[in-house]
């Protein structure tokens, strides 16, 4: 730890420079630091300094609280390389160190959302062009499967609603999935604060 506290020290307030020496003296560090501290640090340094592909090469190595930390910025940098079914796992991973984690929780429902309302629409326009007693038995078969994830956007929304009362995205998301869940009491409560 000496080496990476005379870094801290010896540059204070040049993050620049802190991230040379460490990026310079990785064996030292990590000998002398451990694995998962230099990561961590390294991380922290590359989020300071604006780096988001710095975050999201050293982000996987990093410590829980640097995880929590810097999720966004590595999530930015991932999400275009991911799948949703990626993204919703690592957003699954964030959650089970801090179910409260707001980036994680509005990620995740949100994902959940776009991949809900996209099968709602393709069940819709299939069913709109050919409507006989057939395709309208398989579309209810079908709703009622993509219900499972609108109950849990529903949650997630819920949550985040509580957690930002006076963010309008969270109620206008939670109207529409109390929508398509037929919840129809509840979403009137919400137009209200629309």
């Amino acid at each position: 730890d000496e080496a990476a506290l005379y870094a801290d020290h010896a540059f204070a307030g040049e993050t620049d420079r802190t991230l040379a020496f460490f990026n310079n003296h990785r064996d030292l560090l990590i000998s002398s630091m451990g694995s998962e501290s230099y990561y961590s640090r390294l991380c922290q340094l590359n989020g300071e300094a604006g780096n988001a592909d710095g975050v999201v090469s050293n982000w996987p190595q990093a410590n829980r609280a640097t995880k929590l930390e810097w999720f966004r910025t590595y999530y930015e940098g991932v999400k275009n390389q991911m799948s949703a079914h990626e993204l919703l796992a690592l957003c699954d991973k964030v959650l089970a160190m801090d179910s409260n984690q707001k980036e994680a929780l509005h990620n995740k429902a949100v994902l959940l959302y776009e991949k809900s309302e996209a099968t709602y629409k393709k069940l819709m326009d299939d069913y709109n062009k050919e409507k006989n007693a057939t395709t309208y038995a398989y579309l209810r078969r079908d709703l009622k499967l993509i219900s499972t994830d609108y109950r849990e956007c529903r949650d997630l929304f819920e949550k985040l609603r509580k957690l930002e009362p006076d963010n309008n995205n969270y109620t206008r998301y939670l109207y529409n999935v109390y929508i398509r869940l037929d919840l129809n009491d509840q979403a009137k409560q919400l137009e209200k604060l629309l």
